[in-house]
């Protein structure tokens, strides 16, 4: 009996979906019938609206920062000789050397007097002939597409020679 009313209701619901107008009939043992379609004896019943519960909408959380690994800006500095040095040395030989910091991969270039001299990937430079008198130097750091990342400031040492006019 149960199972009856339960399956009566359900069609009814069912219905009401559809139709909208479902008619309410008792039978003479006193058992109710719910239809869609008006018999003889059936009442109309009004059933309030369905509620279809939608689900919340949840709310997308935002995507998490995009995590740009900052990378330092390179630091380029002259080991030696020191700013406004003077060599003495008759065959004409320096020494320069730099470093960068952090370590990245490239290479450096020395500029001696305006010109690019020599390139390597030590960052130090051995010269041999350079004339008496001031010299300005840079270090230039460059990476693998030839762009210059660091610079240092631009420089200057004195080759001090022993005049070949004076006689030991």
């Amino acid at each position: 009996m149960k199972s009856l009313i339960i399956t009566a209701i359900a069609v009814a619901l069912t219905a009401s979906i559809s139709a909208q107008t479902v008619y309410k009939v008792v039978a003479k043992d006193g058992s109710v019938t719910f239809t869609d379609t008006p018999v003889p004896g059936s009442e109309p019943i009004s059933l309030s609206k369905v509620t279809i519960a939608e689900p919340l909408a949840t709310p997308t959380p935002p995507p998490p920062p995009k995590r740009v690994e900052q990378i330092p800006k390179p630091s380029i500095s002259i080991l030696a000789p020191s700013p406004e040095a003077t060599i003495r040395n008759n065959l004409g030989t320096v020494s320069i050397s730099s470093a960068i910091s952090p370590a990245i991969p490239g290479r450096f270039e020395l500029v001696l007097d305006g010109n690019p001299v020599e390139s390597n990937t030590t960052g130090t430079f051995e010269l041999a002939d350079i004339d008496r008198g001031e010299h300005n130097y840079q270090i230039h750091f460059i990476n693998n597409t030839g762009k210059i990342l660091a610079s240092t400031p631009v420089q200057t040492f004195y080759m001090h020679k022993a005049s070949a006019l004076i006689n030991p």
